[in-house]
């Protein structure tokens, strides 16, 4: 009878290159006030904990199946959930999508959802399609979207998240006041070093004259 060692079923080391990086776009403080804040916050949504990161391809997502026009400090912005978060939603009343049209979504939303919202934000309208928000509701708006992972696994939940703000929308400070429902917000194990967190790697563009004095394989900090 053969033993089996723990090595037996470790998965195969894999060489990263360039292309396993995501792609770094520099404008850097709210990038990084962004990447800190989803690190560091763990939601419960139907008793699962997740965690959300921050997507540069929103045409990568999901069609979304909630649509909702909010009001945050005067300005307006629209935000719309994935089928998977959604059905969560209202299945901790019994009510499935399918059952529901946009009236009685836009009702549920606001006894069940809206009550609950952080002081500040307020739900205009809610419905199935961007459509019935008015033909000019992301006009001259920025997209923005997240994706969630299980807290324990990493894995992908299917729980999308979309964003269109205007110009000069206070972006960060919406995500403090939902921060706010964080069910546990986590330390960072480098939090003790004289450093400023977070730390990517990643791969981004710049002009060679703007570089001086590089090799390859120096590693390249930028704060």
């Amino acid at each position: 009878m053969s033993t089996m060692h723990s090595s037996d079923f470790s998965a195969p080391i894999k060489a990263l290159t360039l292309d396993d990086l995501p792609v770094c776009k520099l404008n850097s403080s709210q990038n990084n006030a962004m990447l800190t804040w989803c690190s560091r916050r763990i939601f419960s949504i139907g008793g699962v904990d997740l965690q959300f990161e921050p997507v540069s391809d929103v045409n990568s997502l999901s069609p979304s199946t909630l649509w909702m026009q909010l009001d945050f400090a005067g300005s307006s912005c629209v935000l719309a959930l994935s089928a998977a978060w959604a059905a969560a939603l209202i299945q901790q009343d019994g009510w499935t999508l399918d059952a529901m049209d946009d009236l009685s979504l836009d009702m549920w939303c606001r006894v069940r959802w809206a009550s609950h919202f952080p002081t500040g934000l307020i739900l205009m309208q809610s419905c199935f399609n961007v459509e019935s928000l008015g033909p000019m509701a992301l006009e001259g708006k920025t997209p923005l979207a997240w994706i969630g992972r299980h807290a324990s696994s990493q894995e992908l939940s299917g729980h999308e998240l979309h964003l269109w703000t205007p110009d000069h929308f206070p972006v960060q400070a919406l995500a403090e006041l939902v921060g706010q429902q964080a069910k546990a917000v986590l330390t960072s194990p480098l939090s003790g070093l004289p450093i400023t967190l977070p730390m990517v790697a990643a791969r981004w563009c710049v002009d060679a004259e703007d570089l001086m004095d590089l090799a390859v394989g120096d590693l390249l900090l930028i704060g």
